[in-house]
């Protein structure tokens, strides 16, 4: 298999957009799934709803050095 790209993470923090670069090892700590209709993960524009999923779309995103990602973190709220 071919060298995996790098991700570039975007996630809101404190109200403004943060970002980082990221390797595949440190993608196994994201939280997948969704929070109600929202996926938590967003890979090149797609929903990921696991590391497999998220290492199958890099495989398909062969010659790019870089692959977006955005992260929806759910913030609890209480009344």
């Amino acid at each position: 298999m071919a060298a995996l790209p790098m991700l570039r993470v975007r996630y809101e923090f404190s109200g403004k957009y943060e970002e980082r670069l990221v390797d595949f090892e440190q993608a196994r700590d994201f939280t997948y799934g969704s929070h109600g209709w929202r996926p938590r993960v967003i890979a090149e524009g797609q929903a990921v709803s696991s590391y497999d999923d998220l290492i199958r779309l890099a495989s398909k995103c062969s010659g790019k050095e870089v692959i977006d990602v955005l992260l929806y973190i759910p913030i609890l709220t209480g009344g």
